[in-house]
């Protein structure tokens, strides 16, 4: 099934290097495919095993766009750099790519992708922030996104969902597909897109004060970020709101 899944999937070089009988031994397995999300980007899937109910992998397939660069690739350098930063990660068991200079070009619909084991506790849900511990959550979240920006981590999707929290209350980045990196700690606007998303996604699930308390939080941490910046960070909040809507009206 997986091999008809990813053609020609001789040709592709995993990552780490050490992979190549686990990806070899991957391939070979029969598996229950579950297609959770599709779009002209990626497909994502849960995989179990015929003789097994729960899931066992999360797969993310890349599909081919010429305009786009080779994202697997993109994938490992910023698990690199992440590494190189010391920042919490939560890593793949591989990344399968294509090398060729010329791919884009060659008869196959992928980049290729990644695969992680299916976690099935420790991303951030809605309920973790209506305990007795909400408050507490959110603001070590709003702290380790403000340590990433101290770093120059610009990570430009900052839905909760993507923030997995282990029993130690470590968090770790999850999703790298939007990640940037700069040199130098990030500007003041760029610090407030990054909460936006975080807060938007939050009042979307009916946290009304979420925004005000995200921005009062990350005030704490970062004294440079005064009252005037209020505006700024509440319309980025109803520019992606207002996407969103949009985006669902579409769908419908």
């Amino acid at each position: 099934m997986l091999k008809l899944l990813i053609p020609n999937y001789q040709n592709f070089k995993v990552f780490p290097k050490d992979k190549q009988i686990f990806w070899e031994d991957f391939l070979s397995q029969p598996f229950i495919l579950k297609l959770i999300k599709r779009s002209s980007q990626q497909m994502n899937f849960f995989l179990k095993s015929l003789d097994e109910e729960k899931n066992l992998y999360f797969l993310k397939l890349y599909l081919k766009n010429c305009i786009r660069s080779n994202r697997p690739k993109e994938v490992i350098k910023r698990l690199t750099k992440l590494e190189e930063l010391k920042i919490p990660t939560l890593k793949p068991l591989l990344v399968f790519y294509q090398d060729s200079l010329f791919f884009c070009f060659l008869p196959n619909p992928l980049w290729g992708g990644v695969i992680y084991p299916y976690i099935e506790k420790g991303f951030l849900q809605r309920e973790d922030f209506q305990g007795p511990l909400a408050k507490r959550i959110l603001q070590d979240l709003v702290n380790f996104l403000f340590e990433l920006h101290q770093k120059g981590v610009y990570l430009r999707d900052t839905k909760y969902k993507n923030f997995y929290l282990n029993e130690k209350g470590e968090f770790k980045v999850f999703d790298l597909d939007g990640i940037k990196f700069y040199e130098k700690p990030l500007t003041l606007k760029k610090r407030l897109k990054d909460l936006s998303a975080l807060a938007m996604t939050l009042e979307w699930e009916g946290f009304k004060e979420a925004g005000e308390t995200i921005f009062k939080t990350y005030q704490k941490f970062c004294p440079s970020l005064k009252e005037s910046f209020g505006d700024y960070f509440f319309s980025q909040i109803q520019k992606r709101t207002w996407k969103r809507t949009e985006k669902i009206k579409k769908s419908i």
